[in-house]
């Protein structure tokens, strides 16, 4: 590999582009000031099970959903700031996942992935699957522990109407078909939402097709950044969410799919999220509606901005083993969520 061409493929793009994270004028929603009374948790939940880096925010597409925002005057890290985040991570993290915007848009992308696979850690890497093909995916399926792909309709019009892109159902069966050939294990998300609800049975039998499906994550639609703009086209209340995820989920099992089904609520990713920007800010999930920013990389070590992050690494491994549970099991959690 090239790294001297990667580097300085980076450097452009980086000082071409204006990539972001939460910026300090929209506090409504991105508090970035800060929080230095994060409450700590006790040593042996510690360490993070997977650690969530978005490298860019600049995206091919354009989701009116997407929690993320476009400032001005923000960069994401260099090349050698993400080698450096790379290798803070491989001591703090067993996963690490390469996120945008689509990071397949990144110049050195090739380069971290393989230096965050030499290094230890999976890698897990989500795209919406434009550029998943030729000589990029050839470069970096040997790098991949997992790929996320998003599918948010069991055919085109629902699908593409969700993610405002003409076309793009088309591309994500494209990329299933590719990481399948490769036997490269998928995570299928799909955002359970008031557009989707009356398309979502058929997936299952779309993802039957594909030995390397792993799981299918139903989410639900958390209204942040551009999607809370636009709550009113895709809010549905936590009961109905509830209620449709384990119908799914429990047809699924009925039918013997061997892909996992699991069912994450927005209240689910408490204390079980961490999120790296573009430009180093720590993140956990939103708690009210705002993203608490721990600090930032490299201003800090990873290691001492991940000691005030309110992360529980018995719940994410409580919230990942959930698709073992019985049907029983998952009505009570059905019927505790409607309450």
């Amino acid at each position: 590999m090239k790294t001297k061409s990667f580097s300085k493929q980076s450097s452009a793009f980086m000082s071409s582009h204006t990539t972001c994270a939460p910026a300090h004028s929209h506090t409504r929603r991105f508090s970035s000031t800060f929080d230095k009374t994060a409450p700590s948790l006790p040593t042996h939940n510690r360490r993070i099970k997977k650690i969530h880096w978005n490298v860019l925010t600049a995206c091919n597409m354009s989701c009116s959903f997407c929690y993320l925002w476009r400032y001005p005057k923000q960069f994401a890290l260099s090349t050698n700031h993400g080698r450096q985040l790379i290798k803070e991570i491989s001591r703090q993290a067993d996963w690490i996942t390469f996120g945008g915007g689509d990071p397949l848009m990144r110049p050195d992308l090739p380069e971290l992935v393989a230096l965050a696979k030499n290094l230890g850690l999976k890698v897990d890497l989500q795209t919406n699957g434009l550029l998943l093909k030729g000589h990029l995916f050839e470069t970096i399926a040997p790098n991949l522990d997992r790929i996320g792909l998003s599918l948010d309709g069991d055919e085109a019009t629902c699908h593409d109407m969700v993610r405002s892109y003409p076309g793009n159902f088309d591309q994500v069966q494209a990329a299933l078909h590719l990481c399948d050939q490769a036997k490269i294990p998928i995570v299928v998300r799909t955002m359970v939402c008031k557009l989707n609800l009356s398309r979502l049975s058929g997936i299952s039998t779309i993802l039957a097709r594909y030995k390397s499906v792993l799981k299918w994550s139903l989410r639900q639609f958390v209204p942040l950044g551009r999607g809370a703009d636009h709550a009113s086209e895709y809010s549905i209340s936590k009961s109905v969410f509830v209620k449709e995820s384990t119908r799914l989920q429990n047809e699924c099992s009925s039918n013997f799919f061997t892909f996992n089904v699991s069912i994450v609520s927005k209240d689910e990713m408490q204390q079980c999220y961490c999120l790296i920007t573009p430009d180093g800010r720590i993140y956990a999930h939103p708690s009210q509606g705002d993203y608490q920013c721990t600090g930032k990389f490299p201003e800090m070590s990873l290691s001492d901005l991940l000691v005030k992050l309110p992360y529980d690494r018995k719940k994410r491994d409580l919230r990942d083993s959930f698709t073992s549970l019985s049907k029983t099991s998952r009505a009570n959690y059905a019927r505790t969520a409607s309450e």
